[in-house]
C-alpha cells in the first residue's frame, strides 16, 4: 500500500481525479466532504473512512476555516 497525507484548505478545491485502483481515506482532522462527478457531497469528519472505487471521479472540499486533513491509501502500483 502507498500512503500519503493531504490537507484541503478552505475554498481550494482540487480538480476531479480518478485512479485505476481503490482509494481508502481516513479523516484525521476537521470536517469536509467527498464529491462525486455529479456534484453530490458525502459529508466527512474526523474519524470517518471513505472508499473511492476504481475509475470514480472525485474531489474533496473544505467549506470551513479550519483544516481538513486526511490520510489516503492506494495500492502500491500508484507509485
Amino acid at each position: 500500500m502507498y500512503q500519503y497525507g493531504t490537507n484541503i484548505q478552505k475554498n481550494l478545491t482540487p480538480v476531479y481525479s480518478f485512479h485505476f485502483m481503490f482509494q481508502m481515506n481516513y479523516v484525521i482532522e476537521g470536517i469536509g466532504c467527498l464529491v462525486n462527478e455529479e456534484g453530490e457531497e458525502q459529508a466527512l469528519k474526523a474519524g470517518d473512512f471513505a472508499l473511492v472505487n476504481p475509475d470514480e471521479k472525485h474531489q474533496y472540499r473544505n467549506k470551513r476555516d479550519k483544516p481538513f486533513k486526511m490520510i489516503c491509501w492506494v495500492s502500491k502500483e500508484f507509485e
